[in-house]
């Protein structure tokens, strides 16, 4: 918006108040409170904030869901041809869902931290807190009775659960890198 004030005033030869509201009226669509289904629809924030967490959150979602749906299937399928057992893979599952759930409270709270700590407001930042605080309760979601369901689906939603968890820490941790780099370019805080 900065740079458009300044271009405006160079092309059109005015001055700093006429660019400021000619630029203002030219923006104000994007200042106008929206809200989107990939952030959730409880939040509501200027559209230009949440057009940026949405393409985020949906790129995150949709890569997600389609890494773990096709994971699981390929790794059930690769468990029921072999002669591995599957139900000590579940036991070990099951047993290791406390390590991750213990592993990833402890990174949300450092990630969280630093990004309270900078206090510099970015869309990174805020997309980091909204979605990705209740992540470490994701690997709550492993069923422990999966070991004894005969059914593709009782097999299957572990599986995909623990591939999704995995794939979305992936892409938290992707925003939290872009955060800290937006803050450490435009804020110069270390």
């Amino acid at each position: 918006m900065v740079c458009d004030i300044e271009a405006t005033m160079e092309a059109k030869n005015i001055g700093f108040n006429d660019a400021f509201n000619i630029t203002k009226r030219k923006w104000s669509p994007y200042f106008v409170e929206s809200q989107s289904i990939w952030m959730g629809l409880a939040y509501v924030k200027p559209k230009i904030v949440i057009d940026k967490c949405g393409a985020i959150m949906k790129k995150t979602v949709l890569y997600s869901l389609a890494i773990a749906c096709v994971g699981a299937v390929l790794m059930w399928f690769l468990l029921k041809t072999s002669n591995a057992d599957i139900n000590l893979m579940f036991y070990f599952l099951y047993k290791g869902r406390w390590v991750l759930f213990a592993v990833s409270l402890i990174i949300l709270v450092y990630h969280s931290w630093n990004i309270l700590r900078t206090k510099a407001k970015t869309v990174f930042g805020y997309c980091y807190m909204r979605q990705f605080s209740l992540l470490p309760l994701f690997t709550l979601l492993i069923n422990p009775t999966a070991s004894f369901s005969t059914s593709f689906w009782g097999r299957f939603l572990p599986l995909a659960f623990l591939l999704m968890f995995i794939t979305y820490y992936y892409f938290a941790f992707k925003i939290y890198s872009e955060h800290v780099k937006y803050v450490k370019r435009y804020f110069q805080l270390t």
